[in-house]
């Protein structure tokens, strides 16, 4: 088979497990490769290069003599550490495990800066209700994060939440307005963009042409 046919087959087959995880409850076993390749009609090489992407990705966990099992997607699912200039730091990336142009835009441009500045890139997705300890655990468990860049899910910071952020002892840099920090938070940034001075200096550009 032509390569590119394999590669649009091996795309077709993964698009096809992801979609059935929907109906499928976190830490449910998956059939083992071998069936689904009987199942799907392709080869066994095929579903075990699409299951290790999956693994890569945070879509599955993969126990040795045990199976194949639906992870939980809130997890660190990237790590570059060898385009570091300074090996053993790095900068910790969280944001909503959905696709947003928003989200991968300001991504692409934080793992810029990190390594521009000689600093490894985690990425981390964050599910839907999360209370962000699952962030605290990782900085707690590593001494070479610097610092965490956090874009919040919507009304998910409460006071508590800040605190708790606040008390990892790293900066944390909120891509997001969020109007109940407290004084205390000495390790909590906020940046985002101003809509509305941007609208008014658009329309400045339009009236002065």
């Amino acid at each position: 088979m032509p390569k590119e046919k394999k590669n649009i087959a091996h795309q077709r087959i993964k698009a096809l497990l992801i979609d059935s995880f929907s109906a499928m409850e976190l830490g449910d076993k998956l059939r083992s490769d071998r069936d689904l390749a009987e199942d799907l009609g392709v080869a066994y090489l095929t579903i075990n290069r699409v299951m290790r992407e999956l693994e890569w990705e945070g879509y599955v966990e993969r126990r040795p003599r045990r199976g194949t099992f639906l992870a939980s997607r809130e997890r660190t699912v990237t790590k570059d550490q060898d385009t570091g200039l300074s090996r053993g730091k790095c900068v910790l990336f969280a944001h909503p495990d959905f696709y947003s142009y928003s989200y991968w835009i300001r991504m692409k441009k934080a793992e810029e800066n990190a390594v521009k500045r000689g600093l490894g890139f985690l990425e981390y997705r964050i599910n839907p209700g999360t209370d962000y300890t699952g962030i605290a655990d990782i900085v707690k468990q590593r001494d070479d994060i610097m610092g965490v860049v956090l874009f919040p899910l919507p009304e998910s910071l409460d006071k508590p939440t800040l605190n708790m952020l606040n008390a990892m002892g790293v900066p944390v840099v909120l891509l997001s307005p969020v109007s109940n920090i407290e004084k205390s938070c000495k390790n909590i940034f906020t940046v985002c963009p101003d809509w509305y001075k941007a609208g008014y200096e658009m329309l400045d550009r339009l009236y002065s042409k």
